[in-house]
């Protein structure tokens, strides 16, 4: 299944573009009316409409996705990411990964991470 991400409040809005370039389908929450309601309405409607989340908040979202998403369409970890470049490079690694090697995400996470000047991806399931 081709993911369709959303990018939680706490990225940046430049984002979705980046993802529309390869021709994934991304949008922000902020665009959809999502911005500030609180992640019970945001867990809500990407398990309802099979979101793929991409967060930098991950031990909340994967503690959330353990409790409340047994199925789920994904997640996107963006540990190492903290200013607008970080997570642009970060998101871009994760796109051209799941484009080039058809990545299912179903009911995985892909933490990226720092290890030095390297950025490194780290498919995992989860719920574990």
């Amino acid at each position: 299944m081709r993911p369709r991400f959303l990018i939680d409040e706490n990225l940046s809005v430049e984002l979705p573009p980046l993802a529309h370039a390869v021709g994934f389908e991304c949008q922000h929450v902020n665009a959809i009316g999502l911005r500030t309601k609180g992640d019970p309405v945001l867990m809500r409607r990407i398990i309802d409409e099979d979101w793929t989340l991409v967060t930098n908040n991950w031990r909340e979202f994967m503690a959330r996705y353990r409790a409340r998403a047994p199925v789920h369409a994904g997640l996107v970890l963006l540990v190492a990411a903290n200013g607008i470049a970080e997570q642009q490079l970060a998101f871009k690694l994760v796109v051209h990964a799941i484009d080039t090697h058809g990545i299912d995400l179903t009911n995985q996470a892909i933490l990226v991470e720092r290890d030095g000047d390297d950025v490194l991806l780290r498919q995992i399931p989860w719920p574990d």
